[in-house]
């Protein structure tokens, strides 16, 4: 399958900087943060490699669960030569096992990889470079054999986020669960929060009931789907029903809105 005309500029711009890269790879569709229409929708995977007839393998990743392969295809036998540099094209279309989307809090987000089979000297895999819808403003900046991955890469790179159109647009952080003193062994109050939404961070955790609060403040990075423990000096009366809440911003450094899901009552 010859790659997509929209996607040959890429190539063009995007392989030459693998000069610089011994063995490396660009992946290049799908991008990191790309939209897809549902869990059932077909998806175009491109990219390009320095070897010839070499096997691709497409993985998806949930949670703790081992990688799934769920499609495989071969770079081309034939290179095509641009400035001095043979590269090898691969083009494929995969769906995404529905299975393997993780819900958030609406829709479903997929984590990708693609691997190259026994590409390093020691006949190793390894796993091909990701990028951002956005990575042509980068590249005008970054135009340089080699500054163009090193630069333009995805920060989420080797991983690509596949998000269908209904999946929340920032971060969206949930009280998960909350535990008393006596289950933790520093015997403090443990908070566990998920992001069931796109990247972003924690900022802080507080609890509090009549007569009794404590909060922590935090710098700490969430992946969509990810779960943290954070702990914080809180010792509250068993007899009154204690608050739990997190805030968070944004990649973008945006704060997230303050909803309903920010927050848990309990009783300890």
């Amino acid at each position: 399958m010859p790659l997509s005309s929209s996607l040959v500029g890429v190539f063009r711009r995007g392989v030459l900087a693998l000069a610089g890269l011994s063995l490396g790879a660009c992946s290049l569709s799908p991008t990191d943060g790309q939209l897809a229409d549902s869990r059932t929708v077909s998806l175009t995977f491109e990219g390009a490699s320095l070897k010839p007839s070499q096997t691709i393998r497409f993985e998806v990743h949930s949670g703790g669960a081992t990688p799934a392969v769920f499609a495989s295809t071969t770079t081309r036998a034939t290179p095509t030569r641009i400035q001095d540099l043979d590269y090898f094209q691969w083009s494929t279309s995969a769906v995404i096992p529905s299975s393997r989307w993780v819900a958030g809090t609406t829709g479903y987000f997929a984590r990708i990889r693609t691997r190259l089979v026994a590409n390093l000297a020691n006949g190793s895999d390894s796993i091909a470079y990701t990028f951002p819808p956005d990575w042509s403003s980068c590249y005008s900046e970054y135009p340089a054999a080699g500054d163009f991955v090193v630069n333009c890469q995805s920060p989420h790179s080797p991983d690509a986020y596949v998000y269908t159109r209904d999946f929340p647009t920032g971060v969206d952080l949930i009280v998960k669960d909350m535990r008393p003193p006596s289950s933790s062994p520093n015997g403090k109050t443990t908070v566990v929060v998920r992001n069931n939404g796109r990247f972003g961070k924690v900022t802080g955790v507080a609890c509090f009931q009549s007569g009794r609060q404590a909060g922590i403040s935090e710098e700490r990075v969430v992946a969509p789907g990810q779960e943290v423990e954070i702990e914080l000096s809180y010792w509250p009366d068993p007899a009154f029903p204690s608050t739990c809440s997190v805030g968070g911003v944004s990649e973008s450094g945006a704060a997230e809105p303050n909803t309903g899901n920010n927050s848990r009552v309990e009783y300890f």
